[in-house]
């Protein structure tokens, strides 16, 4: 079985909506131009930062990367992502849950299902991890992509790296539990545009209203209805600049219940109105 690890080369600007990371087990990103994105991790992450830097924000909270730092993100966490500065490059390593289950038990150790799990870890790394990193680099420009045994050889070395010189990292990956039921994300999605109710969209995930509630400040680090309610205001942005829609039009396309109300929160935002948004992207383009 082969393609577990991937070699990605980004030459233009990346400007995502909220994607799921299904990862494949280890990716290795070379980004030459800006990249900017929305991210849902389906598993525990590492992002390990070879060359740049890179800015992760999780709510209202704001982790900057340097190169050589390694960041932990928590499964079923939704975070943003930016690079600050390019080229930057990274190894990411998707850590499934039968991969941490199978080393624990053969060292003896024990998963915790209970206890509190950080969304986001960010530090330096040791030397060991920092030569594991390197080694790596002989796979890479050698192999398109690595076969699933040796994926999971080198996983489970990062394992070891981590369980005897890096043990903030490695206590965080022990967390292993059910998942928190990441449609969420898509449900929102999908209603974006329409004046649902929180008691609708709590309906339709299968939760009550307080579940819904805890899930998403656990996913987003941000109460549902603040959230959503920058999304329609960055996707009311994105139809200002990208489309010929009216202020009205897009107010109420996307779910606001009146114009006023529309350009308050918008201003509140980001700091000028829809018209002026619209005015200053005009006479940029004459």
């Amino acid at each position: 079985m082969q393609s577990k690890a991937t070699i990605y080369t980004i030459k233009q600007a990346l400007y995502n909506a909220v994607e799921i990371f299904t990862g494949r087990g280890i990716q290795h990103w070379s980004i030459e131009c800006f990249c900017k994105g929305n991210c849902l991790a389906k598993d525990h992450l590492l992002l390990f930062v070879e060359a740049g830097q890179l800015d992760i924000q999780f709510g209202h909270t704001l982790y900057h990367v340097e190169k050589q730092q390694l960041v932990f993100v928590r499964k079923d966490t939704c975070f943003q992502y930016e690079s600050c500065a390019t080229p930057l490059s990274m190894i990411v390593f998707e850590l499934k849950y039968d991969i941490i289950v199978g080393f624990v038990a053969m060292l003896n150790l024990r998963t915790r299902g209970e206890g509190t799990c950080l969304p986001l870890l960010t530090g330096d790394t040791s030397e060991l991890l920092r030569e594991y990193m390197s080694s790596l680099q002989l796979y890479f420009n050698q192999y398109p992509s690595l076969s699933a045994s040796l994926t999971r050889m080198k996983l489970v070395e990062l394992l070891i790296c981590l369980s005897a010189n890096d043990r903030s990292f490695f206590e965080q990956l022990l967390f292993v539990k059910e998942s928190i039921r990441p449609d969420i994300t898509r449900l929102v999605e999908e209603n974006l545009t329409n004046a649902i109710s929180l008691n609708q969209l709590a309906r339709l995930a299968g939760r009550s209203v307080s579940s819904l509630r805890r899930d998403f400040i656990s996913i987003y680090n941000m109460p549902p209805s603040r959230w959503i309610r920058q999304k329609k205001l960055e996707r009311a942005k994105e139809l200002l600049v990208n489309t010929d829609m009216t202020v009205t039009s897009i107010c109420y396309t996307l779910g606001f219940e009146s114009v006023a109300h529309f350009s308050r929160a918008f201003k509140s935002y980001f700091r000028y109105s829809p018209s002026g948004l619209r005015e200053g992207a005009s006479v940029a383009t004459t």
